[in-house]
C-alpha cells in the first residue's frame, strides 16, 4: 500500500495517473487510475509499420516516464509491453504500479521478485539479488529488443529454465537478426542487457544521453529539391528567400556538375575487412588496419567510403560481392587478406568491379612486420591510383616506425570497439599507454586514449590529451594533427556546453580541411558547428550550417551524412513550430 501510495504522487506526461488507492469491504486493495485512450504496446509491436524513429520515440518516453518514477524512490518492478499504453496522440503512458517497490528498502521478500512477468525480469530480480531501479532498466533493453526484432532475448515453455537462460545465457544478437540495426544501437542495447547491474547503465539519464545522440535515425531521406520547393512555399519563410534561392543555386549546380561534368555520382569503393590467414590471435590487425584505411582513403575528399559500421553489417553474411555492392551503393569493392609471421607480412590485395566480377588490379606484397604501420598508406595509395585520383590527396598522420607500438596500439583500439565491460576498457587503455611510451609521439595511440576517455565522460582527461595532440601538431606544423585535435577539443566543449569553445575549435579546424579539400570531415564539422548553435537556441544559424554540411553530404553521396543534417534541420523546425518542414525533413 505504501508504494503504491507513493507512485500516486508521480505526475509526469509519461505516467498514467493515478488517483486513488483503498480497498474494498473485503479487504481487496484496489488502484483507481486515469483513463487512456488508446492501445497497449504489446499491439503495436508486431506491426510492419513500426519504423526505427517510432521504436526510439517511444522508448524515450518509457524512459522519461521512469526517470520520474527512480527520482522518487520508485522502482516499477515489471515494466513490459502490456503495462505501456500507447495513446491515440502516441503518448507512451506506463500504467500498473501495483507491485512497485521502494528503492531505499534493504532488501525485497522473494514474494516480489516473482510478481511480474518472467521474461522481462532482470538477473538480480529472478534470483536472490538486491532490486534497485536497474532492474526496470534492464527490464525496458528487454522491450526494446523485442520491438526491434519481434521475439524475446530469453525464452522457454518451463519458467525454471527461463529463470536458468536470464541469470546464465547471452541473447542472440540483435544484428544477425536485422541487419539494418547499427553498431551503435546495438551497443546501447547491450548495456540495457548487462547481466551484472554495476555493467549496465545506472541511472535512466545516461540511457537517454546515448539515445539522444543516436540521433541518425530517419527512414528515407527526402527529394532535396522537393525540400527546397516547401521552403519557397512557406510563406514564413519568405524573408530567407534570397538565401534559400543562393542554397538552391548551389544545390543546382553540384547537380549538374557531379552528373553532367563529373559523370553520373563520385567514385566510390567498399573497403571490405581485411581476412587474416594465419593465426587466429592476429585477429586484431585485421580491424585496426582496415578502419584506418577507411578513414585515410575518405580523407581524399572526392571518393565515397561507406564507414566501418556500413560495411560490417555485411561481413560473414550470405550476401555475394555484388549484393554488398549494391547495398552500399558503390562502383568498386576492395578486398584483402594476410598472413603475419614473426617477421613478415603477406598482403594480398583485389579492386574488384562488382558488376562485372572482373579484378581491375590484384597484387601480393611481402612486407617486414617492421613496416605493418605503412600498410594503410600503402592500400590508400593503390585505391586512389587505380581510380585515377592522385596520392598527394591523401592527409597523413605520422605513425610510429617501431612494430611492438603499432602492434600494442591496434590492440588496445580493437579491446575498445570490442569492448564488453569495464575489464575491457582498462585493459584498452594500459595497452594504448603501452605503445606510447615507446614512443611520446605516438600520435594515433594518444588520439584514441583521449577518445576512450570522452566515451566515458571523463572529459577533463581527455581535453589534457588532445590538448598534448595539439601542440605535437604545432610543434610540427602538420595540420592534420591538429584539424584532428581541435575537433576533438571542440566536441569535449560541447559536451560539456562550453559552445563558445566548441565553435572556435571546430571553425579553426574547418579552415584546415577546407584547405585539403577534405570534404568528409567538412560535412562533419559544419553540423558539429551547426549542433553548438542549436543547443543555445540560435536555430537561424544553426538551419545554416545544417544546410551547407547537407549540400556537401549530397555531392559525396553521403547518405548518412545528409540524413543526419535532415534530422537535424527537422528538430530546428519542431522547435519553431514549423511543423510542415519538420515532418518533411524526418520523413
Amino acid at each position: 500500500m505504501m508504494e503504491a501510495r507513493s507512485a500516486s504522487s508521480l505526475d509526469h506526461n509519461n505516467i498514467c495517473i493515478i488517483h486513488d488507492i483503498n480497498e474494498t469491504e473485503d479487504g481487496q486493495m484496489f488502484i483507481s487510475m486515469n483513463y487512456c485512450r488508446g492501445r497497449a504496446l504489446q499491439n503495436y509491436i508486431k506491426r510492419k509499420d513500426l519504423t526505427l524513429k517510432d521504436i526510439l520515440k517511444i522508448i524515450k518516453q518509457i524512459a522519461r516516464g521512469l526517470e520520474k518514477a527512480h527520482s522518487k524512490g520508485i522502482v516499477h518492478c515489471d515494466i513490459k509491453p502490456s503495462n505501456i499504453i500507447i495513446t491515440d496522440d502516441r503518448v507512451a503512458k506506463i500504467v500498473d504500479f501495483g507491485i512497485a517497490r521502494i528503492a531505499s528498502e534493504e532488501k525485497l521478500h522473494s514474494k516480489y521478485r516473482t510478481s511480474g512477468t518472467i521474461a522481462y525480469m532482470s538477473p538480480e530480480q529472478v534470483g536472490n539479488s538486491e532490486i534497485d531501479a536497474r532492474t526496470d532498466i534492464w527490464s525496458l533493453g528487454v522491450v526494446l529488443y523485442e520491438m526491434l526484432t519481434n521475439r524475446m532475448p530469453f525464452q522457454d515453455s518451463y519458467n525454471e529454465a527461463l529463470i536458468y537462460s536470464i541469470i546464465n545465457e547471452e541473447p542472440e544478437e540483435i544484428t544477425t537478426i536485422n541487419s539494418d540495426i547499427s553498431a551503435q544501437l546495438e551497443q546501447i542495447l547491450n548495456k540495457l542487457l548487462k547481466k551484472d547491474p554495476d555493467d549496465r547503465y545506472q541511472i535512466i539519464g545516461e540511457l537517454l544521453k546515448d539515445l539522444k545522440s543516436y540521433n541518425r535515425v530517419v527512414d528515407i531521406p527526402i527529394n532535396p529539391i522537393k525540400y527546397f520547393k516547401l521552403f519557397f512555399a512557406d510563406k514564413k519563410n519568405k524573408k530567407l528567400s534570397l538565401v534559400a534561392s543562393f542554397l538552391l543555386s548551389i544545390f543546382v549546380f553540384s547537380i549538374i556538375y557531379f552528373t553532367v561534368i563529373r559523370g553520373s555520382s563520385v567514385p566510390s569503393i567498399g573497403i571490405l575487412n581485411m581476412e587474416n590467414l594465419g593465426d587466429p590471435e592476429d585477429e586484431f590487425w585485421s580491424r585496426g588496419i582496415t578502419e584506418d584505411l577507411i578513414i585515410n582513403v575518405a580523407s581524399a575528399g572526392i571518393i565515397r567510403v561507406p564507414t566501418f559500421s556500413e560495411v560490417n553489417k555485411y561481413m560473414g553474411s550470405d550476401f555475394s560481392l555484388k549484393d554488398i555492392a549494391e547495398k552500399l551503393r558503390v562502383d568498386y569493392l576492395l578486398t584483402s587478406s594476410f598472413a603475419k609471421s614473426d617477421s613478415m607480412f603477406d598482403l594480398w590485395c583485389r579492386i574488384i568491379d562488382p558488376k562485372s566480377g572482373k579484378d581491375i588490379f590484384a597484387k601480393k606484397w611481402t612486407k617486414p612486420v617492421k613496416n605493418a604501420s605503412t600498410i594503410t598508406t600503402l592500400l590508400a595509395g593503390t585505391i586512389l591510383n587505380n581510380l585515377g585520383i592522385s596520392t598527394d590527396k591523401i592527409l597523413t598522420i605520422p605513425v610510429i616506425i617501431d612494430p611492438d607500438a603499432y602492434e600494442l596500439y591496434l590492440k588496445g583500439k580493437h579491446t575498445w570497439e570490442t569492448r564488453q565491460n569495464n575489464d575491457d576498457i582498462i585493459l584498452s587503455r594500459g595497452l594504448l599507454r603501452q605503445a606510447i611510451d615507446i614512443d611520446q609521439n605516438f600520435i594515433l595511440a594518444k588520439i584514441q586514449l583521449g577518445q576512450s576517455y570522452t566515451g566515458t565522460a571523463d572529459y577533463d582527461r581527455a581535453l589534457s590529451i588532445f590538448k598534448e595532440c595539439l601542440d605535437f601538431g604545432k610543434e610540427l606544423n602538420n595540420e592534420r594533427v591538429i584539424a584532428l585535435a581541435m575537433l576533438n577539443i571542440g566536441n569535449i566543449h560541447l559536451y560539456k556546453y562550453q559552445f563558445e569553445g566548441a565553435t572556435d575549435n571546430y571553425k579553426k579546424a574547418l579552415k584546415i580541411v577546407r584547405l585539403h579539400n577534405d570534404k568528409y570531415t567538412e560535412s562533419k564539422l559544419l553540423r558539429n558547428i551547426g549542433s553548438s548553435h542549436y543547443w543555445q537556441n540560435n536555430y537561424k544559424k544553426a538551419e545554416e550550417y545544417y544546410n551547407e554540411s547537407r549540400l556537401i553530404s549530397a555531392m559525396l553521396d553521403d547518405k548518412l551524412g545528409e540524413a543526419e543534417s535532415l534530422f537535424n534541420l527537422g528538430s530546428i523546425f519542431l522547435e519553431t513550430m514549423d511543423f510542415k518542414a519538420a515532418m518533411t525533413s524526418y520523413k
